[in-house]
């Protein structure tokens, strides 16, 4: 699929705004939990 070099609206822009946003409630469940969390690891290995 071609994407204009120049376009701001790509899914790898969505996909860089979407993880920015969810980081402060990841950070905030790995804090609640003193051994960390499987959620924020499932989280990232599905993003990633």
């Amino acid at each position: 699929m071609p994407v204009d070099p120049n376009a701001l609206a790509t899914w790898a822009n969505a996909v860089t705004v979407s993880r920015i946003l969810v980081s402060p409630l990841l950070f905030t469940v790995v804090s609640l939990d003193n051994t960390g969390s499987w959620l924020p690891r499932g989280c990232g290995l599905r993003c990633a």
